[in-house]
């Protein structure tokens, strides 16, 4: 059972990656100012494809906070792609800064405690059987009026027909020589 303060913890840390992912996100298809600067890359590979390079790095980086994909990786990324670009272009300016320090708890600097390293954020579903009830996914109970009142065992019983039915469809699709 998670306490109050975790779940605070959890909950600012979620806002956290979604406000700035989204905020990323808009600056690398040019709503706003991006943080750092593609000059440096511009002298490698010129300036338009320097431009989209450094584009595509920040929102494919920014993605990643998003969804929850190695959170801490692309946290890292992003502070070392804004503050070293534009460090290298002679730019440093408070919004890298401020992004950089935003960044820091996602990245796990700041953490008072350590995650498993397997752990990237997502939700994982893990189906434990019940004691005493069967694997055949049969007839499933008619849900309640409220879509949140169902039951542990009601959703275990949705979760099987949803592989019975993947199931059926990949042997179908194998069977068919189809992918």
């Amino acid at each position: 059972m998670r306490t109050n303060s975790q779940f605070q913890t959890s909950t600012r840390h979620e806002t956290l990656r979604l406000v700035v992912a989204l905020h990323v996100m808009g600056a690398a298809i040019g709503l706003w100012t991006a943080p750092g600067s593609p000059e440096p890359l511009g002298r490698l590979f010129g300036p338009a494809l320097g431009a989209d390079l450094y584009a595509i790095a920040l929102f494919a980086a920014a993605w990643c906070v998003l969804v929850g994909l190695h959170v801490e990786r692309a946290s890292q990324f992003l502070i070392a792609l804004t503050v070293i670009l534009s460090a290298l272009a002679g730019s440093t300016g408070l919004h890298e800064l401020l992004l950089a320090l935003t960044l820091l708890p996602l990245a796990g600097v700041t953490a008072s405690e350590k995650r498993c390293a397997g752990h990237t954020g997502r939700i994982r579903l893990h189906r434990i059987p019940a004691p005493g009830r069967s694997n055949s996914a049969g007839p499933c109970p008619a849900p309640a009026s409220h879509p949140f009142s169902l039951s542990p065992d009601d959703l275990a019983c949705l979760f099987d027909q949803i592989g019975e039915s993947r199931h059926e469809a990949d042997s179908c699709t194998s069977a068919t020589g189809l992918h």
